[in-house]
């Protein structure tokens, strides 16, 4: 007959140490989650108000072009 060896109890984990451990990962998820989606919304605003200033610059522009040329052409008859 087979004689069963001694456990050592120390490092046996439980079904509540998994349970702890697997609600911190995903604490952890959450909070990176949030950074992230943090970063994306501060990247997109910056590269939309970048290019709502050179849209804004181009129409302006485009605006003033063709009012110059509309009135020269009044002008010259």
């Amino acid at each position: 007959m087979a004689v069963a060896t001694a456990i050592d109890t120390t490092n046996v984990v439980t079904k509540d140490d998994l349970a702890h451990e697997l609600a911190l990962v995903r604490a952890e998820m959450a909070a990176m989650k949030h950074e992230l989606i943090a970063a994306f919304r501060g990247e997109l605003i910056s590269a939309v108000n970048a290019q709502t200033k050179s849209l804004l610059f181009t129409i302006v522009s485009t605006a003033v072009f063709f009012a110059g040329a509309l009135l020269t052409a009044v002008w010259l008859g």
